[in-house]
């Protein structure tokens, strides 16, 4: 019986997970965001302003409530499009479609190409990270790990546990 009841749990725990999962699927990202890096809670993700122009860089940077600062996610099938509310015809995208780690994070005209698309991913921490949908096992990243004012995101490798990329 102690077996049959740890065996139990183990199966209660794991259906947890895989709900908990589900949720973050079925969830609903549409909206306006302020998007905040774990390894760098008091910046946020910016399109360099103005940020309204294509190839605009993605950064962090201090927040100041300016609209390349906020992000504005719109559901496109199974993933989703983040445009910087300063420029919402473009999206968030890895420049040329590069899935090396490395790649820069640009703005570019929102084509609807997979490399403009982006999944929602929830870590066992409880923060999310965003993936790529082109390279579903790259995130948005702290370029070399920067947390100061205008390091530049990019992808790399997705590992829960890297607060870089949450």
């Amino acid at each position: 019986m102690k077996m049959f009841a740890s065996k139990g749990l183990i199966i209660f725990a794991e259906w947890c997970m895989a709900l908990a999962a589900l949720c973050v699927q079925a969830q609903d990202w549409s909206g306006r965001f302020t998007l905040v890096p774990m390894s760098a809670p008091e910046l946020v993700l910016e399109a360099v302003a103005p940020g309204a122009a294509e190839g605009a860089v993605v950064s962090i940077n201090v927040p100041n409530g300016a609209d390349n600062q906020v992000w504005v996610m719109t559901r496109k099938g199974d993933a989703y499009a983040l445009c910087a509310a300063s420029a919402p015809a473009l999206a968030l995208a890895a420049a040329g479609g590069g899935t090396n780690n490395g790649t820069r994070l640009v703005l570019e005209a929102d084509d609807g190409k997979p490399w403009q698309r982006w999944t929602v991913k929830m870590n066992a921490n409880g923060s999310f990270s965003l993936l790529a949908a082109h390279a579903p096992a790259k995130g948005i990243d702290d370029f070399g790990g920067g947390d100061k004012p205008g390091s530049r995101q990019d992808l790399w490798d997705y590992h829960s546990g890297d607060e870089h990329l949450q």
